[in-house]
């Protein structure tokens, strides 16, 4: 378990680097290609990791029989032909996040944009695997409601019983009270198990598409395309469909308002919190242009206590019980601290309007990191309200996001991904002393 903290510990090494002058700012070189061959390269990319990620989830050993029966299988520990699976899995994360390092360069067009992005939405929509069991917790929370925050051992009916097969034990609803009528909505419209996963998946394309038009006014237009084409960002927030994609789209609409409407900019935080607790925190960021800071500061306050109170009315102790659940197990030694502490502070810096590292978006994750010493993949969007306000670091988080997630996938986390590639990422990040210029051997 000792290898599993190698990523807190990388995290914290590039963000010395990057304190110490040291972090590697040379361009990498590519073959100067036109915009189709590299879109066409990340759809097929795509699709590609996809079959490959849908043979690991049916290639468990040993697959129990109602896994084998879930409508869409889920990748899990166990996987066969793991260390072949988890290379080629990385040579196509590692594949495309040169492919978006090369479109950040070229300027498309709408029309080169416009076919791979909606290519990419139906792979997600139609995707036949997913890289965790989230969506179907989803699913499990809307079918409680409310009463999910103290759930009984009652089984849930028909196919759904699969969702109680793989918690086996009740599982409280860890996300606010704001999140029970979203998933709700989200789910109505599917009548069966995989009618609701697709009506989820066919929502969050949606709240992806906001998304991507919050960022047209917040970010520069590479970025944009970037952030479009990201194969890693459709997998995590289409596909997966991960909560986060509608959290985030409430912190960019903050961001959005914050010089025109600071009041209602610090009330959508709080909004953000209230679905995931997290961002009350992680949102923060955005909010650093308000002037004066004691009127920053005051609402920032006021943001973290308007979510701790509406939170309390709408779900009451029951909620509280369900996060002290969901935290049982947080380990509070070293290993665990620094990264986190070294996080708070690169949020708090930010909120006061100083510098921002480039490297401290690998910290956020760790806000999500509770039950286990794992950075889950999904948690790296955690980073976006931080990176927002200097493109340099939303360059950074953007580009490195296929590679990056593709390293911290833990069902295809190998020992040599925690011993030789995460360790040869942080040595490559090093800036290279200058070559001595050569010796003259000819006489003055």
């Amino acid at each position: 378990m000792i290898f599993l903290l190698v990523p807190y510990a990388a995290a914290l090494a590039l963000v010395g680097l990057e304190l110490a002058g040291r972090l590697s700012t040379r361009a990498v070189r590519l073959p100067t290609l036109p915009v189709r061959f590299w879109t066409i390269g990340l759809v097929a990319s795509y699709a590609l990791d996809l079959a490959l990620l849908r043979y690991a989830a049916l290639h468990e050993f040993p697959m129990p029989a109602w896994r084998a029966a879930m409508p869409i299988p889920v990748l899990f520990l166990g996987v066969e032909h793991a260390d072949a699976i988890c290379a080629i899995h990385l040579a196509i994360a590692g594949a495309q996040t040169l492919a978006l390092v090369a479109l950040y360069r070229l300027r498309p067009s709408r029309a080169e944009i416009a076919w791979p992005l909606a290519a990419l939405l139906a792979l997600s929509v139609a995707a036949p695997v997913l890289g965790s069991f989230d969506l179907y917790g989803y699913v499990h929370d809307a079918l409680l409601g409310f009463a999910g925050y103290a759930p009984t051992a009652a089984p849930l009916p028909g196919a759904y019983h699969l969702i109680d097969l793989w918690f086996q034990t009740p599982r409280a609803v860890i996300y606010g009270p704001l999140w029970i009528p979203i998933v709700r909505m989200m789910t109505a419209a599917g009548g069966t198990l995989l009618a609701k996963l697709i009506a989820y998946r066919l929502c969050s394309a949606g709240v992806f598409l906001a998304v991507l038009a919050l960022l047209r006014s917040l970010a520069p237009r590479r970025a944009l395309v970037v952030a479009a084409l990201d194969p890693a960002l459709h997998f995590q927030y289409v596909a997966n469909a991960h909560n986060d994609v509608i959290a985030i789209a409430i912190v960019l609409a903050a961001a959005a308002l914050v010089r025109r409407n600071a009041l209602a900019a610090f009330a959508l935080i709080a909004v953000a919190g209230l679905l995931k607790l997290p961002y009350a925190v992680l949102a923060l960021p955005v909010v650093a242009s308000v002037r004066p800071a004691a009127r920053r500061y005051a609402g920032c306050a006021a943001a973290l206590a308007a979510t701790a109170f509406v939170t309390w009315i709408g779900a009451g102790i029951a909620y509280v019980h369900a996060i002290a659940g969901y935290t049982h197990a947080l380990e509070l030694d070293l290993a665990h601290a620094l990264p986190f502490a070294a996080a708070l502070a690169a949020i708090a810096v930010a909120v006061a309007g100083g510098r921002r590292l480039r490297t401290a978006v690998w910290l956020m994750p760790v806000f999500g990191a509770f039950r286990l010493p794992l950075i889950f993949p999904w948690y790296a969007i955690f980073a976006l309200p931080y990176a927002l306000a200097r493109h340099d670091v939303l360059r950074y988080l953007l580009v490195s996001f296929p590679f990056a997630t593709a390293v911290l996938t833990p069902e295809l986390m190998r020992p040599w991904t925690l011993l030789l590639v995460i360790p040869a990422c942080v040595l490559l990040s090093l800036r290279r002393p200058p070559l001595a210029p050569a010796l003259s051997t000819t006489a003055p």
